[in-house]
């Protein structure tokens, strides 16, 4: 598959370009059915770098002390909180639109392309534009 490519090389984040190369090669991958990561979205947090805000992380790390319990309590939060927001969300117009975008996804598929790199060009142009708003995003220079 070959190592991760620099994000400023990319129309998409380098991991799930990385993880597209491998199923374009036909790679098998499988999930660990064990809660192994609490990955901590930065994303959509102004200035969450140059803040210095950790209190999440921090917080995530003294739960997870009693790995089994944190475990539990985790998958039982993730599970409640996405049903009671599908649950809101599920409309005939979104289930639509979901099909649109699923078949759109499958095209690009087809066709080589990953479909949240093409989703990234058309947002933010050029390659590295995507990781460039979220450094401008989570405040990092």
């Amino acid at each position: 598959v070959g190592p991760w490519r620099p994000a400023r090389q990319l129309y998409n984040i380098p991991s799930r370009d990385w993880c597209f190369r491998a199923w374009k090669l036909g790679k098998k991958m499988e999930l660990v059915a064990v809660l192994s990561v609490a990955a901590v979205p930065s994303g959509i947090r102004q200035n969450v770098y140059s803040n210095r805000e950790c209190d999440v992380n921090e917080r995530y790390f003294l739960a997870s002390a009693n790995v089994l319990e944190f475990r539990q309590r985790a998958l039982t939060n993730a599970v409640v909180e996405h049903s009671e927001q599908w649950l809101k969300r599920y409309s005939a117009r979104i289930l639509f639109k979901w099909g649109i975008i699923n078949a759109l996804r499958r095209l690009f598929l087809l066709a080589g392309l990953h479909p949240e790199a093409v989703k990234n060009f058309i947002r933010h142009p050029g390659k590295g534009g995507f990781i460039a708003r979220l450094h401008k995003v989570r405040g990092v220079s």
